[in-house]
């Protein structure tokens, strides 16, 4: 018994095997006991707090710092309107644009009517066919998000032809040989006040990707008001909107996020080289 209360354990067993049995005194602890205690209590807050952040990502990598500062995303508009006049679009593509720039992505948008561009599935149709422009700038981008209102439950006439003339690069190839549109990755916004919105999105997302743009989880974010005729996205303060928003925020994310796993792994060669 004197061993055992040197151990920091009382003296009354309640069975055979030194566990405790009925009527048998709960163990007390010496003062070696109570410090390893008070470590193990103040390792499981260390480990609790880690789990509670472990959410939060945070860049130690110099590399992965450098490669944030040079990605370069490209929004293109497809709204009916002109860049002189609002766009509802231009509204829900600026929580993307807030994102990327707290990332130091360089970002451009462009209102793809302000251009001269020609139908046709050609890289330039010729006699002053002004895709050649934008098409520079999408082989130059590591982000292209596209940004279409609804029209009859549809996505626009210009998001329709900006996804025919993407198509005309189909058979360029990048530094490794494989479609130019590899390691660049892709998402869509779609605004409307009537339905269509997840019409539109898979539309054009299923055209990216077929082209050879890498899609991230939840690459899209919608607004959509009231059926008929109504309010659209600004006059309805959609921007209120938690769900759209929260879509906006993911999706920014993850654009980049995939952007930069991309460029520190490119898509392997093997098979998909185009001869």
């Amino acid at each position: 018994m004197q061993e055992a209360n040197k151990m920091g354990f009382g003296s009354n067993c309640g069975c055979e095997y030194g566990g405790y049995g009925y009527g048998a005194s709960a163990p007390s602890y010496g003062g070696g006991g109570f410090v390893l205690i008070v470590v193990l209590f103040i390792l499981l807050i260390i480990v609790g707090a880690s789990w509670h952040h472990s959410g939060k990502r945070i860049i130690t990598s110099e590399k992965e710092v450098q490669i944030l500062k040079n990605l370069k995303a490209l929004i293109l508009n497809c709204s009916l309107k002109p860049s002189n006049e609002k766009s509802n679009t231009d509204a829900l593509l600026q929580d993307f644009i807030d994102v990327f720039e707290k990332k130091q992505v360089e970002t451009e948008t462009i209102r793809v009517v302000d251009y001269n561009i020609s139908f046709g599935v050609d890289d330039d149709m010729g006699n002053g066919d002004e895709w050649p422009v934008i098409a520079n700038k999408i082989e130059h981008a590591d982000i292209l998000l596209v940004g279409t209102p609804i029209w009859l439950g549809e996505k626009s006439s210009v998001a329709k032809m900006v996804m025919e003339r993407i198509s005309g690069s189909g058979s360029k190839t990048n530094a490794s040989g494989q479609p130019i549109y590899y390691n660049k990755v892709a998402g869509a916004v779609v605004t409307g006040n009537e339905d269509g919105a997840k019409h539109a999105a898979r539309d054009i997302l299923f055209s990216l990707g077929h082209y050879g743009f890498s899609l991230p989880p939840n690459p899209l974010s919608y607004w959509v008001g009231e059926a008929g005729p109504g309010a659209s996205y600004i006059e309805a303060e959609g921007y209120k909107n938690k769900f759209t928003k929260n879509n906006a925020h993911v999706a920014s994310n993850n654009l980049v996020h995939l952007a930069v796993i991309l460029a520190n792994n490119p898509i392997p060669t093997e098979g998909n080289v185009l001869d």
